[in-house]
Parts: C-alpha cells; structure tokens; sequence
C-alpha cells in the first residue's frame, strides 16, 4: 500500500472530530446542530482542499450517516437505512439536484448533505467552509507527526490539504 494511501487510511480510521482544524470544528458545529433536526437539506461547499471530506467522515461517525462518494452511485446503497445521506461530489444543477433528492426520498433517507465545491442551484442551506489558515496548516502537521507521518517535500505556499498530504508521503 502507498504511504500516501496508508495516511488517508489512518486518517479515516481514527475518530476525526479530534483532529479537526479550528475551522473545521466551527463548520462541524454547526452542521451537527443543524443535523439534530429532521429533513435537512444543507450544501456544504468549498475550493478542493477544504477537508468537506473529511468533515463528511466525521458526520457519518457521529450521527450514523451514510456517506456516499460519488453522487452518481446513490442507488447502490439502497435498502440501507439511513437518517442523514451525505452526497459527496454532488451536482451543482438544479435538475441532477431534484432527482438526487427524489432518489434520497425514495430511499427514506431523512437529512440530505450535499458536498460541492460551488453552492448548489437549488435553495437549501449554505455552508462554506475555507481553505485552512496557516494556523490550521501548522495544526495538520503536528496531527500527521502524532500519526507518525514527517514532512518529506516542502509544502507549496498556499497548500490545500490534498497538497498538504501529498508532502508527506
């Protein structure tokens, strides 16, 4: 298995509320809040590298969520139960964004996240979440150290964290 591989690996093993950035956590929050109440509908969006992921990951963890990667293969998780469907890599029009959220219904899926990288068409609740600080950077590389992952290349300037990542494996 790669290094690279191994640390997104560990990354997804370990609870990820407590690694989370500042930032991060504050997004959490709120979605967690926001969540408590059923039939949600709630786009979660931002630039590559935010950690919406990685958010995702904790929200199933947390909440019992069912966390789908790509939209696309919503239907391969039906007949599993499901409180809180998180669509990660969803479509931001408004037709896809209908039929996903009438699969959803279908489904009896009760809250809907939508991950994407610009708000979607259709009205529901918006959540940016920023590309981290360098506040948040320094945080991430004491995380991987703790994980037992070093810094091998010099991050660029103003990394995402999937860039981040790739500078230590």
């Amino acid at each position: 298995m790669s290094e690279w591989l191994r640390l997104v690996n560990e990354m997804k093993r370990r609870a990820p509320q407590e690694y989370f950035t500042s930032t991060q956590r504050a997004v959490y929050d709120v979605l967690v809040e926001r969540l408590q109440f059923p039939n949600q509908r709630i786009n979660l969006y931002g630039s590559p590298g935010t950690g919406k992921t990685y958010l995702a990951w904790g929200l199933v963890r947390a909440l019992e969520g069912v966390h789908v990667p790509v939209a696309a293969r919503l239907r391969e998780f039906d007949g599993q139960p499901m409180s809180i469907l998180i669509l990660d890599n969803a479509p931001t029009y408004e037709d896809e964004e209908r039929s996903l959220l009438a699969d959803a219904a279908l489904m009896d899926a009760g809250s809907v996240v939508f991950i994407t990288h610009k708000p979607t068409a259709l009205r529901m609740r918006q959540i940016q979440l920023d590309l981290p600080t360098s506040d948040d950077l320094r945080q991430i590389a004491r995380t991987f150290g703790r994980l037992g992952f070093y810094e091998v290349t010099t991050p660029p300037p103003s990394p995402n964290l999937w860039q981040l990542l790739q500078c230590y494996v």
